[in-house]
């Protein structure tokens, strides 16, 4: 297995695992390639944008994508999207994902991470093994603007 920057040459397969990956649970969303592409190109457009990718061979098996965004004189990285095929998991690639994202973000001298997760679910205790925390100070609110 192989850890890499991502390139634009990645985006298609990218896609695909994508899709297949928030399918399943805890997401079950259904995503058309044409919506992921564009928001996987968005992320890897940004500005501090940092995303990594995994290979077995030339398969793509995971990949991590942020973000970061200045806060009060510092670099704060949003993780913004975070992968692993389902035949893949429980291997550590997600934990070797998060310590080269890590490393990185260390030495580009980042001051924090943040990210939103679905509540109760498997990626949830995959964080807290990661030692992230739950923010008891904020909180995530929406609103839906056109009811389709």
């Amino acid at each position: 297995m192989n850890i890499r920057k991502i390139t634009a040459q990645d985006l298609d397969g990218l896609c695909d695992l994508f899709v297949k990956v928030f399918k399943q649970e805890p997401w079950k969303e259904e995503w058309e390639l044409a919506w992921a592409k564009e928001r996987l190109q968005y992320i890897l457009d940004s500005k501090y944008s940092e995303s990594l990718i995994a290979e077995n061979g030339h398969e793509i098996i995971g990949a991590i994508l942020g973000r970061g965004m200045p806060f009060r004189g510092r670099l704060n990285f949003e993780i913004v999207e975070f992968f692993v095929s389902p035949h893949f998991r429980n291997q550590g690639i997600g934990t070797k994902l998060m310590i080269s994202l890590e490393q990185i973000l260390k030495q580009a001298k980042y001051h924090e991470i943040f990210l939103l997760t679905a509540k109760g679910s498997t990626a949830e205790i995959f964080y807290q093994k990661q030692h992230y925390r739950l923010n008891e100070q904020l909180c995530l609110m929406s609103k839906v603007l056109d009811e389709c």
